[in-house]
């Protein structure tokens, strides 16, 4: 969606966890969840919503998730495998006693 993703791989080369953290990271910029530029990113009009939502879940509150438009089968698909690869690296962080994103 014209942004832009800054792809320094060259100066700080990145372990094969890291570069799959990385490329969803980056997928999900592509794909229009963010706008702005690097620096001045903020959560896209159509993804704020969901943000909105979650943390009315994490306030204890209680939300519905309609799907208006289903929108293209396969990139869901690979966003959904993706997910569920970063999650997987994340808790195998976890076990190692080396996570991947600071924790309290």
């Amino acid at each position: 969606m014209g942004n832009s993703v800054n792809n320094e791989t060259a100066a700080h080369p990145l372990s094969n966890t890291e570069s799959e953290l990385f490329n969803y990271q980056a997928m999900l910029l592509r794909l229009g969840a963010l706008a702005g530029e690097p620096g001045s990113y903020t959560v896209s009009a159509s993804a704020k919503p969901l943000f909105q939502a979650l943390h009315r879940v994490l306030a204890g509150g209680e939300v519905r998730v309609e799907v208006v438009e289903p929108g293209i089968d396969a990139m869901y698909e690979r966003l959904e495998h993706e997910f569920e690869n970063f999650m997987r690296i994340f808790n195998a962080s976890l076990e190692q006693d080396q996570p991947l994103l600071f924790l309290p």
